[in-house]
């Protein structure tokens, strides 16, 4: 175990703030020396000064960039995880998009960690436009863990992991995976999603207005409670008009719901 002083949490905490948002309280401290020990190993390095000192001015620091957000960053999911935001979707969101007669459908799922999020929306949107030709439904899945991305893009996992896949979905969507002792997502949900790193904080999303949907679930709990409004104003910003966002049953917009009306539990309308 190495020794971080009260100076070097501080280095880190300010530095993974700058570089991510992610809000590291002194609660996590622990944490942060498990995580990030594995990296001093790695690199070769005796002090967590060291490796504060090789993230500044290392040549290979991007690469390294990316290996400290992967160590840090929590990636609990499950398929179908708060179900009722599913059933609001099936019940209310999709049958409000299908009445307005447009001909294509775009769903960003902000923190999509190892993949079941994402998934789980695929499924019940392909199946809610089952035999609805010329509808282009695009998903985009993001997460700043590359390692996770990667697995969702895959989206081979234990057969443990569907056991919260309704059975309806589960039958027709989940397949044996070729090696025999894992699951599959059907090739229906893998080809409507792209897997994408993206880092929320950034002072501007890459891509332009036209999400219909935006799913950001126990994610800005993570955030420091002045940016939250920045962040949920740059989601309003991509949002069409009409668009829904959703957020997790532990969070809520409280006094930052300018701009959107809430229609469901955590679940808001652009207004």
């Amino acid at each position: 175990m190495y020794d971080l002083t009260d100076k070097e949490f501080r280095l880190f905490q300010k530095f993974i703030y700058e570089t991510t948002g992610i809000n590291l309280n002194d609660s996590k401290r622990l944490l942060l020396i498990g995580r990030l020990s594995k990296r001093l190993r790695a690199r070769e390095l005796d002090r967590f000064i060291d490796y504060y000192e090789y993230l500044q001015s290392s040549a290979e620091r991007d690469q390294e960039l990316i290996q400290l957000i992967n160590a840090i960053t929590t990636n609990k999911t499950d398929f179908f995880r708060e179900i009722a935001h599913f059933e609001y979707l099936k019940g209310h969101i999709l049958p409000a998009i299908r009445a307005r007669g447009q001909r294509n459908l775009r769903v960003w799922c902000a923190a999509s960690s190892t993949g079941e999020e994402p998934y789980s929306l695929a499924m019940v949107i392909h199946d809610f436009f089952d035999g609805a030709p010329g509808l282009d439904i695009k998903l985009l899945a993001t997460d700043l863990d590359t390692n996770v991305l990667e697995l969702g893009r895959q989206g081979v996992y234990d057969p443990a992991r569907v056991k919260d896949v309704p059975a309806y979905y589960r039958r027709k969507y989940v397949i044996p995976a070729p090696d025999g002792n894992k699951v599959r997502m059907h090739e229906a949900l893998r080809s409507m999603i792209s897997f994408k790193r993206l880092n929320l904080m950034q002072p501007r999303f890459p891509f332009r207005k036209g999400f219909d949907i935006i799913f950001c679930r126990n994610v800005i709990i993570y955030f420091k409670k002045e940016d939250r409004p920045l962040l949920i104003n740059r989601f309003r910003e991509v949002l069409r008009e009409d668009g829904y966002l959703v957020l997790g049953h532990s969070e809520s917009l409280l006094n930052e719901t300018q701009g959107f009306k809430a229609v469901a539990n955590t679940i808001y309308l652009k207004a």
